[in-house]
């Protein structure tokens, strides 16, 4: 069966702090390989990060060399983020304009819930939300969480679909992440890099989708 997932805004409390800190933990040594690969398809300008959670993608993309503005919709993971010493914003993906803080060369995103949910509506108000907020010629890099290997093809032709009816252009998808995060870390990177880079695209079980705002 296909897993439905309702929209939902979650409620995250000071206590899951330490939770998602943890998390980002686990993930970092996938993420060390995986998101510079992703952030080639920035253009040059800014980068407004949605979903930032505890913001250990921002400060990776920050080191990087990238220009990055990290949000959040919960509050506790924006103060938490001001504390980490980023310049972090509450914005609500769905209607990202109402933040004052213009528009962005490109957005990038992971996982969050407007776009991962299977409430259709929601997911079309987000990328008119995200296509609103880009410049002309901005870049989408957003990566959806992770699938069933048997659904990963069907929610990303919804996706690009429903991607190319908000007005984006140069639509385009891959899969991601072939491998437990646990296996990106050492001694076993040795063989997730090479593996990643031949069969993520193709086997990955997440995806990711590049697309860009119409040149104005």
């Amino acid at each position: 069966m296909f897993e439905r997932r309702p929209y939902t805004t979650e409620e995250y409390s000071p206590d899951l702090l330490q939770t998602w800190l943890d998390i980002a933990q686990r993930q970092a040594a996938k993420d060390r390989i995986l998101i510079p690969a992703l952030a080639r398809h920035f253009v040059a300008g800014r980068v407004l990060e949605l979903g930032a959670g505890v913001g250990q993608l921002s400060k990776l993309l920050i080191g990087l060399g990238h220009k990055v503005v990290p949000s959040d919709y919960a509050e506790v993971f924006v103060d938490h983020m001001r504390r980490d010493g980023l310049y972090a914003h509450l914005v609500d993906a769905t209607d990202i304009r109402a933040a004052g803080l213009g528009q962005f060369e490109n957005i990038f995103c992971q996982s969050i819930s407007p776009f991962i949910t299977t409430d259709y509506a929601i997911v079309k108000q987000a990328y008119a939300s995200v296509l609103d907020a880009l410049t002309p010629a901005g870049r989408l890099v957003q990566i959806h969480a992770m699938e069933a290997w048997s659904h990963v093809g069907r929610v990303m032709a919804d996706h690009l679909r429903l991607c190319r009816e908000a007005g984006f252009t140069q639509v385009k998808a891959f899969r991601n992440q072939l491998l437990p995060s646990a296996a990106y870390a050492a001694p076993f990177s040795l063989l997730a890099r090479p593996a990643e880079a031949l069969f993520g695209k193709t086997l990955g079980s997440r995806f990711v989708i590049v697309a860009s705002r119409p040149s104005e």
